[in-house]
């Protein structure tokens, strides 16, 4: 008995191609085909070398492009989001608030009784900056001024507190010191926007004389913050505390 040898069709790589050039219309429309490749077949039309290749060249560039405009590695990049500048993508990880300064006044300032006068002393918040804040964007601080950086731009958050004090035993006095946020040295205590609210409660002396601001502002570059006070009293001088509870943080939202 004659035994039968059952033959295979040679596979080459250009048969490989032509079966992907092929099979790319597999689930396509025609006119969806036609957007991919330049040149789409029917059955009984003949097939032209060069027409093949021109599709093949149509693919490999479909396949860069993918490449190009595809995700980015995504290894160590939990919690990042996808940035792109109409060109290509890439991960950014979204600005979240800093504290960029919390200074407090640890030496001790005098506050002359100046009320009613246009005349405020400037307030020092004498301590250096705490290890757990960082200045960023090029923004500096000299001990009563905030000046933002360069790269400092955005919406900030400003705390300061001022208690004052009697002068020679540190213990709450009956004067406090009245404040208000001087933004670039422009802005005069009638027409400033934050001025300092005051407790002058007396059931407790531990919150008694604690002046505060409170502000949200946007600053820019070259942006300056400072304060400016004077004493609550007409007639005597206020002393504020070198305890450390006169404070000052600013914290950029973003």
């Amino acid at each position: 008995m004659k035994r039968m040898t059952r033959r295979f069709p040679k596979v080459t790589a250009a048969s490989v191609l032509l079966g992907l050039s092929l099979g790319a219309g597999v689930g396509f429309a025609a006119t969806q085909v036609s957007a991919l490749v330049p040149h789409v077949f029917s059955a009984g039309t003949p097939i032209k070398a060069s027409e093949i290749n021109a599709n093949f060249a149509a693919l490999a560039q479909g396949v860069q492009d993918a490449k190009a405009n595809g995700l980015p590695a995504q290894s160590g990049k939990a919690g990042a989001y996808l940035k792109t500048d109409g060109t290509s993508a890439s991960w950014s990880v979204a600005p979240g608030p800093n504290v960029e300064l919390q200074v407090v006044n640890n030496v001790g300032q005098n506050i002359p009784s100046l009320f009613g006068s246009t005349t405020f002393d400037t307030l020092r918040f004498s301590g250096g900056n705490n290890p757990q804040a960082t200045l960023t964007g090029g923004n500096s601080w000299n001990g009563t001024l905030f000046r933002v950086g360069a790269g400092g731009a955005g919406w900030y958050e400003i705390d300061a507190q001022v208690v004052g004090v009697a002068a020679t035993s540190g213990a709450v006095s009956a004067v406090g010191v009245g404040f208000y946020l001087d933004k670039n040295a422009t802005n005069a205590p009638a027409t400033a926007q934050y001025r300092s609210t005051f407790d002058s409660s007396t059931f407790s002396a531990v919150l008694k004389n604690h002046s505060t601001v409170h502000a949200y502002l946007y600053l820019a570059p070259g942006d300056t913050v400072e304060f400016k006070g004077q004493s609550w009293s007409t007639t005597l001088a206020a002393n504020i505390s070198a305890d450390g509870s006169t404070s000052l943080t600013i914290i950029k939202i973003k």
